[in-house]
């Protein structure tokens, strides 16, 4: 079990990482490291696929702040999974990112409406799952 003293610092750690806003999130000078393309490409990758670096992620959160602690509890709430990406120049190195369903849209991917069709054949059967959060859930 888990005990925070204080539930609403912990509430405002995890909204610097949770915008609908991608731009407003990366118009950081924390980022000044990076290239401008590089942006693009990370803002593109959160956008799209809900994925993010562990060193973007890093450097989006205050400075203050453990980025170990903070990605540990996302994963143990259920707000962030780890995804393990081999490189494409060199392919036995892996970048760690982490996979953030918050930023996944509510619509189907386009490549997806083609092999799964929005009216199911009589032959075929469809299973349907919801996910029903109750309680405590930082948004």
């Amino acid at each position: 079990d888990l005990v925070f003293h204080d539930p609403p610092a912990l509430i405002e750690i995890f909204k610097d990482l949770f915008h609908h806003d991608v731009n407003m999130l990366f118009s950081t000078s924390k980022l000044a490291s990076f290239t401008y393309s590089q942006i693009t490409a990370f803002q593109s990758d959160l956008r799209d696929r809900g994925l993010i670096q562990n060193d973007v992620m890093t450097c989006l959160l205050p400075p203050n702040i453990q980025p170990g602690i903070v990605t540990a509890l996302m994963q143990h709430f259920g707000l962030c999974f780890e995804v393990r990406v081999k490189e494409k120049m060199d392919r036995r190195v892996q970048t760690c990112q982490y996979k953030i369903p918050w930023y996944l849209h509510q619509q189907m991917p386009e490549e997806l409406s083609i092999a799964w069709p929005a009216d199911v054949p009589e032959q075929q059967e469809q299973l349907q799952i919801l996910c029903d959060i109750r309680g405590f859930c930082p948004r």
